[in-house]
């Protein structure tokens, strides 16, 4: 009897702490392994001025007026988890080649054309990555590598598609960080999805609009 009685709370304390694995120390310290992103760019032909022409994913040519960013996040876990990053929800990175370690705006920074950020947490929440405008490039470089903020993920799959996107976000107008045009040519984007660094993608601009 007593070792029946043993064996019974024995059983209890390692579901007990099964339970409290699966539901607390998984999700909270491994959120990230459960945790996947894709992205793709949010193309806008008006209302505004056509600032280019690109190369679209089925080979067509069009003009566009601005260009953003489309995220996508999902949880395969069966309860929400967290994740600690840098406080930037979402970065988009615009070089004129492909560059080792594209987080790093600070060591390609002669290569980096375009940039912009988004953090619900930060304050302000949006700032372009200007050079000489707002401090925005030195903010970012400066806290890419932090790890002081956390976000809790949903169950299941969830499309951002206002991230980045109209006149009152950054968006790319064809112009670098100094407010010029660009040239025509093969842009590389880079997006970084709470501090996970996805694959580029690239951007074929095939014509400039004057301002």
């Amino acid at each position: 009897m007593k070792r029946y009685k043993w064996a019974m709370i024995a059983g209890v304390s390692v579901t007990a702490l099964m339970l409290i694995a699966l539901f607390a120390i998984i999700p909270y310290a491994y959120g990230l392994n459960f945790t996947s992103f894709s992205y793709k760019l949010y193309e806008i032909i008006g209302p505004g001025r056509t600032t280019m022409e690109i190369v679209y994913e089925n080979g067509s040519i069009g003009p566009v007026a601005w260009i953003g960013l489309e995220v996508s996040l999902a949880n395969s876990y069966f309860v929400p988890v967290r994740i600690a990053y840098n406080g930037f929800d979402y970065v988009m990175l615009i070089y004129n080649r492909t560059v080792d370690n594209p987080v790093d705006v600070t060591l390609n920074k002669n290569s980096l054309v375009w940039g912009a950020y988004y953090g619900g947490q930060l304050y302000p929440p949006s700032n372009e990555l200007e050079l000489y405008i707002g401090g925005g490039f030195a903010y970012y470089a400066s806290r890419r590598n932090l790890s002081n903020y956390s976000e809790t993920i949903p169950v299941g799959t969830f499309n951002y598609s206002l991230i980045l996107y109209n006149y009152v976000t950054p968006v790319f107008r064809a112009e670098n960080l100094n407010g010029n045009p660009i040239s025509p040519g093969v842009y590389h984007v880079y997006c970084i999805a709470f501090g996970q660094l996805l694959a580029p993608m690239n951007l074929t601009v095939t014509s400039v609009r004057s301002p």
